[in-house]
């Protein structure tokens, strides 16, 4: 798990490192969207498991030892939950800062001042063929 753990790290801060940030933003919304997904699944596996363990619990159905192992069941699924949270939160902060890199770089990079030769359009449009007269032949 350690092992997964920094190797999406690992992988969150190349992406977000490198030139092209949309790639970046595309593996970082990735890793926020599965680790909130994670830490929703894991929280309700978590107070089932609880919620299970209590109503075992009630009915005198759980030894002591059963009830350590059953709650401790439901403690790792719930500090699950906690670190995929704080993973997701981890990934925003770094979706944030990949688009606070993209709008420098626009910044940076900024619109040009218009020119001219930018315009599409020609100062002069010559006349069509033929309709040019002579100010003799006008008279």
């Amino acid at each position: 798990m350690k092992r997964a753990a920094c190797g999406v790290l690992a992988l969150a801060l190349v992406a977000g490192c490198g030139t092209n940030h949309t790639a970046a933003k595309s593996v970082l919304v990735a890793l926020a969207v599965g680790s909130a997904a994670l830490a929703v699944g894991s929280a309700v596996k978590s107070r089932s498991v609880q919620d299970d363990l209590e109503r075992d619990l009630a009915q005198n159905q759980v030894s002591g030892r059963q009830f350590v192992d059953r709650d401790a069941t439901g403690t790792r699924w719930n500090r699950i939950g906690r670190a995929s949270a704080f993973a997701g939160v981890v990934f925003v902060l770094g979706l944030v800062a990949v688009f606070e890199m993209d709008t420098g770089d626009r910044i940076q990079n900024g619109p040009r001042e218009w020119t001219p030769a930018d315009d599409p359009r020609p100062i002069l449009t010559p006349p069509p063929p033929g309709a040019v007269q002579s100010r003799a032949s006008a008279r």
